[in-house]
């Protein structure tokens, strides 16, 4: 563990064939004041900045509580984009400048449903895993993960889930899964899981239903 602090994570992850950094982080939602949210990314930069070695690759597994997509770059694709709030611009802007992607925003890399966070009915992305653009010449997907295993107790976010091989010499498959909160107990009680599952339909009707703007 390299930095900890109530909404960021940062460990360095040393094994044979993968040598990486990752940063978890946690941005506070647009209910704060700008000063509260802009800090919070100022810190973020500061803390990569300091800690991630310049020699590895750094990974960032983000529930940024901001929207991108209408805004497109080397860094966000135009795959089911929202639009990019002033949130989303502050990730936007730190994934250029440490010169990362978000995979799961191009249409050749994520497949399946897209949003993983859920207010009223209504589906939105807010959560991302961001890796290096010399990652984006490997082969990868991404997909949300919609098993019951991932069942918690407040049911607003899905897992999203990147898999990608790394081509490095004797390198080996690396998967990268946001952590979630997992009710182990829930998963056994078949009723709570029938539920989970109409909920899910539910949810995917009215979204397919919804026009697109």
């Amino acid at each position: 563990m390299k930095s900890v602090a109530p909404r960021h994570l940062l460990v360095a992850v040393r094994a044979t064939g993968i040598s990486v950094d990752i940063l978890n982080i946690h941005g506070p939602h647009s209910g704060h004041s700008w000063e509260i949210i802009s800090q919070f990314w100022d810190s973020s930069t500061a803390v990569a900045d300091r800690y991630v070695d310049d020699k590895v690759d750094l990974i960032v597994c983000a529930d940024v509580n901001g929207r991108i997509g209408s805004v497109t770059s080397d860094a966000v694709g135009n795959h089911h984009p929202d639009s990019q709030c002033r949130i989303g611009r502050l990730f936007h802007d730190f994934m250029i400048k440490f010169k990362l992607f978000a995979p799961s925003t191009f249409s050749h890399i994520h497949c399946g449903d897209s949003h993983t966070l859920q207010r009223h009915d209504q589906m939105y992305w807010g959560d991302f895993i961001a890796v290096p653009l010399t990652w984006s010449s490997h082969d990868a997907s991404s997909h949300i993960c919609l098993d019951p295993v991932m069942i918690h107790n407040v049911r607003d976010h899905f897992p999203l889930v990147l898999e990608t091989v790394i081509r490095k010499s004797h390198g080996p498959v690396l998967a990268v899964r946001r952590k979630a909160l997992i009710s182990r107990s829930a998963t056994l009680d078949e009723n709570a899981v029938a539920k989970f599952r109409a909920n899910l339909s539910g949810i995917a009707k009215k979204n397919m239903e919804r026009p697109r703007s």
